[in-house]
Protein backbone atom coordinates (compact mmCIF):
# COMPACT_ATOMS: atom_id res chain seq x y z
CA UNK A 1 0.00 0.00 0.00
CA UNK A 2 1.60 3.33 -0.61
CA UNK A 3 1.08 6.34 1.41
CA UNK A 4 1.37 9.77 -0.38
CA UNK A 5 1.80 12.83 2.38
CA UNK A 6 2.24 16.80 1.03
CA UNK A 7 4.47 18.62 2.86
CA UNK A 8 8.17 19.68 2.73
CA UNK A 9 11.76 18.02 3.06
CA UNK A 10 14.28 19.20 4.78
CA UNK A 11 18.27 18.88 4.58
CA UNK A 12 20.27 20.78 7.61
CA UNK A 13 22.89 19.79 10.38
CA UNK A 14 21.86 17.97 13.71
CA UNK A 15 21.33 21.37 15.55
CA UNK A 16 19.30 23.35 13.21
CA UNK A 17 17.15 19.73 13.03
CA UNK A 18 16.62 19.74 16.90
CA UNK A 19 15.81 23.35 16.27
CA UNK A 20 13.29 22.56 14.01
CA UNK A 21 11.50 19.80 15.94
CA UNK A 22 11.56 22.68 19.10
CA UNK A 23 9.83 25.18 16.93
CA UNK A 24 7.19 22.09 15.55
CA UNK A 25 6.27 21.44 19.46
CA UNK A 26 5.38 25.23 19.93
CA UNK A 27 3.84 25.83 16.26
CA UNK A 28 2.06 22.46 16.38
CA UNK A 29 3.07 20.95 12.91
CA UNK A 30 3.92 17.44 12.11
CA UNK A 31 7.45 16.54 12.30
CA UNK A 32 8.78 13.62 10.58
CA UNK A 33 12.48 12.48 11.60
CA UNK A 34 14.35 10.86 8.23
CA UNK A 35 17.87 10.77 9.75
CA UNK A 36 20.51 12.90 11.65
CA UNK A 37 20.11 15.35 9.00
CA UNK A 38 16.94 15.33 6.92
CA UNK A 39 13.34 16.00 8.02
CA UNK A 40 9.90 16.17 6.48
CA UNK A 41 7.53 18.54 7.19
CA UNK A 42 4.12 16.87 7.02
CA UNK A 43 1.27 19.27 5.78
CA UNK A 44 3.97 22.37 5.81
CA UNK A 45 2.50 25.28 4.27
CA UNK A 46 4.01 28.64 3.31
CA UNK A 47 3.25 30.49 7.02
CA UNK A 48 5.00 27.30 8.56
CA UNK A 49 7.74 27.75 6.49
CA UNK A 50 8.10 31.19 7.01
CA UNK A 51 7.89 30.90 10.54
CA UNK A 52 10.27 28.29 10.71
CA UNK A 53 12.95 30.58 8.05
CA UNK A 54 12.64 33.54 10.61
CA UNK A 55 13.10 31.57 13.44
CA UNK A 56 16.40 30.28 12.17
CA UNK A 57 17.07 33.63 10.82
CA UNK A 58 16.95 35.14 14.57
CA UNK A 59 18.70 32.05 16.33
CA UNK A 60 21.75 32.45 13.78
CA UNK A 61 21.71 36.81 14.40
CA UNK A 62 21.56 36.11 18.14
CA UNK A 63 24.69 34.34 17.54
CA UNK A 64 26.77 36.27 15.40
CA UNK A 65 29.32 38.60 16.09
CA UNK A 66 29.74 41.64 14.37
CA UNK A 67 32.21 44.01 14.96
CA UNK A 68 29.84 46.68 14.90
CA UNK A 69 28.18 45.25 17.82
CA UNK A 70 31.13 45.75 19.98
CA UNK A 71 30.48 48.87 22.51
CA UNK A 72 33.04 51.03 22.36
Amino acid sequence: MVHVYKGLFLECDPPTKQFVEYISKQEHFEVIVLDETHLFLQAADEKIINTIQRRIDDLQNQNTYSVFDKDQ
